[in-house]
């Protein structure tokens, strides 16, 4: 698969998720979803983390163990929930232009777990 193709991959698939974010009602945060372990309201904040971690990951920067249990992640903290979308878009670029360098493509990332390979 060509470098450019996985990066478009990339890009939709954040902005499919962001989609799906800015369209759920910020009163509907505390209901629960297929993952018991999960409120609505954790995952959104669970896709915010891998925005982050999915920009450190491209960039080889170590990953922030601080994340895993961030409640709100700190770009969220004392913003209002209904603010959560749109703070949420502003990370999508970043985390697209860290792998848009070929060199994120090669050797290792780790998105907070074990390194694995990046291709």
């Amino acid at each position: 698969m060509r470098q450019s193709t996985r990066v478009d991959l990339l890009a939709q698939s954040i902005d499919l998720a962001l989609d799906v974010v800015s369209g759920v009602p910020v009163d509907q945060y505390q209901d629960p979803t297929p993952c018991s372990e999960f409120t609505v309201r954790d995952l959104v904040n669970h896709i915010a983390m891998m925005l982050l971690m999915t920009r450190d990951a491209g960039t080889r920067a170590a990953p922030d163990p601080s994340l895993l249990t961030a409640d709100p992640m700190p770009f969220l903290a004392g913003r209002p929930e209904s603010d959560w979308a749109g703070l949420m878009a502003e990370k999508a670029d970043p985390a697209v232009r860290a792998w848009s360098a070929p060199a994120a493509w090669a050797g290792e990332a780790s998105v907070g777990g074990p390194p694995m390979a990046a291709t």
